[in-house]
């Protein structure tokens, strides 16, 4: 039997680490190549930040000299002089208000590659999507409907999506009957034998193995098939019946109309809700069925799971870090310093991927009508429940006191956690070895990760299907990589005015990753065929974690009495800052300091009338789908013809060559 390698399944393995940045567009996508050049933008700002920061340490230095108290512990010495103090929040604050004009060069940046790449943004939707269409309302219905708002036939290509709901369970039940079929041709009807895969039945792990493609015997997809045949007859039993239907226009204008007359109740009897169509590559056709109402109900859901979870890991990293707080201070100690706060970057580590299924739930929940929309709402979700992790191990004393009632003032429940020096047992310590294992431990289990998963599902590989999927391994999910970006903006912006030397060691952060993501990328991680603009929100993220930054700044003022102060000031002027940015304002300063930018900070207002999103029955995806799409294909499913197909083809599998290579042409 031919064996597939790596590199005949991907091609992109032979390829350098230092490929182009055009060459990984063309094979990964957009948000593949723009995390790599946002990296290296991160390392300039980051010297940048240092800079700043510098001056606070020089400040903090002579302080420190003029209190006669270089070593001692005392949080005092920080604010004895008001000088000092001012400059420390004026100089922090001139850092806060260049982070907002770095997002918006990002998001420059984000226009940049999309005019050179092709990305066209600004690309014009005719399609729209019909949603909650009943039984009783035919495809004449509709088109008859929009040739009377629009006086002619101005419908390009319609598309009627049969119960959408149950489509995800009919996708499954077909390629779950074309899997068996191509496991019968390869092995017939006989069981598994060999050693591990009767260790696995043993001890209980093989239907956990099963869910990750591999040893699925015969028992397996006869049970599987079943069960997906019941779901489809229960689905397309139910009396709530809702299709939707694809239809693009000629122009942008008759889509938005068309979306108006829908949504206003002005187009049929019966209540249906129109939206703007994604592209074809990124729609997700079974959640076409949701409502907008059903819809907003499971992102409430989903929303309170991950904010009781993240409170849960909060209160926990809190009760770990605050007990091994106690315990240094101890005199006979069991662990040495280095390895106490190692084993609390584990903690924190450990515990996130604990109650990560818990994300993966509410993520769940919610049905996304597209791609983008789901990675979306999945960075949100991730980037609270990691900033509530990782601010733990810096709140865990004043979490603690605030439980017990110790807390007696508001700003109070704001302090940080011990008083920020480097000697030992302080939260600049805290700081400096929390960043340090940054740096080298989010790089080195990114490594970790991948590689067991790439030495997994290679050593479980049994069919030539089951290596071709070990050999594609998984695909990096730009959203998480994202969200571990921002944690790193968010910490330094939080605390370096505070502990200024860790704006130095991040810096460390950026080219181990840069390195680390292109070997991933290039050398063990699958292709995601589906990518999305990302960029964007991650700008919007930037303006949320200046904000939260600045009341890190202000609250630390409390000390002194004038917090407040700084509250009524820092963070207005921020906030206003922000509002302004996101506006344009600074977008019509840049276009009149800099025509070169003119072409760029245009380019989303410009019409591309030969780029039109529609969703063409040529296309490969149409291919995909049309057999659980077109109501012919649903008929010949409901009776079961594919099934006898599959019987008659096992009992002739006997006779197939077991030399022919089957699975090199399946694109899966």
């Amino acid at each position: 039997m031919i064996v597939p390698t790596s590199k005949t399944v991907y091609d992109y393995r032979q390829w350098p680490l230092y490929t182009k940045y055009s060459k990984l567009f063309e094979k990964f996508g957009y948000d593949a190549m723009a995390y790599q050049p946002m990296l290296f933008h991160m390392f300039i700002y980051f010297i940048f930040v240092f800079l700043a920061s510098f001056l606070i340490w020089i400040a903090y230095m002579v302080d420190d000299k003029l209190s006669y108290n270089p070593i001692a512990n005392n949080i005092n010495s920080f604010f004895s002089f008001v000088p000092i103090s001012n400059l420390r929040g004026i100089v922090w604050f001139t850092v806060l208000m260049f982070t907002i004009f770095f997002a918006r060069f990002i998001g420059y940046q984000r226009k940049y590659y999309e005019y050179e790449t092709g990305q066209k943004e600004s690309v014009e939707n005719y399609t729209v999507v019909i949603q909650n269409i009943p039984d009783t309302v035919g495809d004449n219905d509709i088109k008859e409907k929009i040739d009377e708002i629009f006086d002619s036939d101005q419908i390009v290509r319609y598309m009627r999506v049969m119960q959408p709901q149950s489509l995800k369970a009919r996708r499954s039940l077909l390629d779950t009957k074309k899997e068996y079929n191509d496991v019968l041709l390869e092995f017939g009807e006989n069981e598994n034998s060999g050693t591990g895969y009767k260790i696995l039945k043993y001890t209980m792990l093989l239907k956990f193995v099963q869910m990750f493609g591999y040893w699925r015997d015969v028992t397996y997809y006869n049970n599987k098939i079943k069960q997906l045949e019941l779901k489809v007859d229960k689905q397309n039993q139910l009396k709530s019946k809702f299709d939707a239907a694809i239809v693009t226009m000629n122009t942008t204008e008759q889509a938005q109309k068309l979306i108006h007359k829908v949504n206003s109740n002005e187009f049929t009897t019966v209540k249906l809700h129109a939206i703007q169509a994604p592209p074809p590559d990124d729609i997700y056709m079974e959640n076409l069925g949701y409502n907008p109402i059903e819809n907003s109900f499971r992102y409430f859901i989903s929303m309170t799971i991950v904010v009781f979870t993240s409170i849960i890991v909060f209160g926990l990293v809190c009760v770990f870090r605050y007990q091994s707080r106690d315990t240094a201070y101890g005199k006979d100690l069991f662990f040495t310093e280095q390895v106490k706060y190692y084993a609390i970057f584990l903690c924190t580590y450990i515990t996130d991927w604990v109650f990560r299924p818990a994300l993966y739930l509410a993520q769940s929940i919610e049905k996304h009508n597209s791609f983008r929309s789901r990675e979306k709402a999945w960075m949100k979700k991730l980037y609270l429940y990691q900033v509530l992790n990782k601010l733990a191990v810096f709140y865990s004393r004043t979490c603690i006191e605030l439980l017990q009632g110790e807390v007696s003032s508001f700003f109070e429940i704001y302090g940080f956690t011990t008083q920020w020096r480097t000697t030992s047992n302080s939260g600049g310590h805290d700081a400096i070895f929390y960043v340090t294992l940054v740096v080298f431990g989010y790089n080195v289990l990114d490594c970790i990760i991948f590689l067991f998963y790439w030495v997994f599902f290679r050593i479980i590989a049994v069919t030539q299907r089951d290596k071709i999927r070990a050999m594609k391994s998984l695909p990096i999910r730009y959203a998480s990589k994202y969200v571990y970006l921002l944690l790193v903006i968010t910490f330094i912006l939080c605390f370096a005015h505070v502990q200024p030397i860790i704006s130095l060691i991040i810096l460390g952060y950026f080219p181990i990753q840069s390195l680390v993501n292109r070997w991933i990328l290039l050398r063990i991680s699958s292709q995601n065929i589906k990518t999305c603009c990302l960029v964007k929100e991650f700008e919007n993220f930037i303006y949320f974690a200046v904000i939260l930054s600045g009341a890190c700044l202000c609250q630390s003022y409390a000390q002194l009495g004038n917090g407040l102060l700084w509250f009524f000031i820092c963070l207005p002027i921020l906030g206003i800052t922000v509002f302004f940015v996101k506006q344009g304002m600074f977008d019509y300063l840049v276009k009149r300091a800099d025509d070169s930018f003119r072409i760029i900070l245009q380019y989303n207002n410009n019409k591309l009338n030969n780029k039109q999103i529609q969703f063409n029955q040529t296309d490969q995806w149409y291919e995909e789908y049309k057999a659980v799409v077109t109501e012919d294909e649903v008929s010949a499913l409901r009776d079961s013809q594919l099934q006898m197909s599959v019987n008659q083809m096992s009992k002739s599998s006997r006779h197939v060559n077991n030399d022919k290579s089957i699975f090199l042409d399946d694109n899966e």
